[in-house]
């Protein structure tokens, strides 16, 4: 194509992408090009991730079996979570981070009575109290976490109340900033989900006032096989109706 009498500052090219300006004459001299635009497919959004229906493993006798899992899930405010830790109602979805506004929740898929879930909070938020709903828990720690998974470092001090299944703390300073892993102890063959609510709270806040008589879980049922866990990131909840 050529250009449009004007020292090459432009090709006589409509609709597409100007290239090379060549002055010397040619097959392209007193020549011009007008490109149809590009066609739009409609977007199609990728199918939601399946989700956990088991864990393999192998009896005894070398056969495998399908072990049911549950995932251990994390919220706070107004149905606010992390992005792929949050439950089925979550509404307002975060990214995560290390360096969170408010906080980054880690969650997981388990096998047997116990999980775990990670908490991160932002330089100026930190939280108070933990409520359980769903499956019911029987008993909760919290301990310093040394990275996403691991649990190793000083518990934090606080009570669990089994009626109203809910584990408040005593030193809301210690969460201001900081990662804590909660442990979970379920029922006996839980195979159902539990949600974590934290309640927040900003920097400088008391802790909120823990019950006086906390009420323990009845005793459990004995079981007459063992039970295994495995941790992983739970895949992302269907979002609720």
């Amino acid at each position: 194509m050529g250009y449009r009498n004007n020292d090459c500052k432009s090709l006589a090219c409509v609709g597409g992408a100007e290239g090379q300006c060549v002055k010397a004459p040619g097959k392209w001299s007193n020549r011009s090009v007008t490109c149809s635009p590009c066609p739009i497919k409609d977007y199609v959004a990728p199918p939601p991730a399946p989700a956990a229906v088991g864990h393999k493993e192998l009896t005894e006798k070398g056969a495998v079996k399908n072990v049911p899992t549950w995932a251990m899930t994390g919220s706070w405010g107004a149905y606010e979570y992390t992005k792929g830790s949050g439950p089925a109602s979550g509404k307002v979805e975060h990214l995560a981070t290390k360096q969170p506004d408010f906080f980054s929740i880690l969650g997981s898929n388990n096998t047997g009575s116990s999980g775990e879930l990670s908490i991160t909070s932002g330089g100026t938020r930190g939280w108070t109290k933990l409520t359980f709903k769903g499956a019911s828990v029987r008993e909760v720690s919290v301990k310093q976490a040394k990275n996403s998974w691991e649990a190793g470092g000083g518990a934090l001090a606080g009570s669990f109340d089994w009626a109203t299944q809910a584990w408040t703390q005593k030193d809301m300073q210690a969460t201001v900033g900081a990662t804590w892993t909660v442990t979970a102890v379920m029922e006996e063959g839980n195979t159902g989900t539990v949600n974590v609510l934290f309640t927040g709270a900003e920097k400088g806040s008391k802790p909120l006032p823990a019950p006086s008589s906390p009420t323990a879980a009845p005793p459990a049922a004995p079981s007459s096989a063992p039970t295994t866990k495995i941790m992983t990131k739970p895949k992302e909840a269907a979002p609720g109706p």
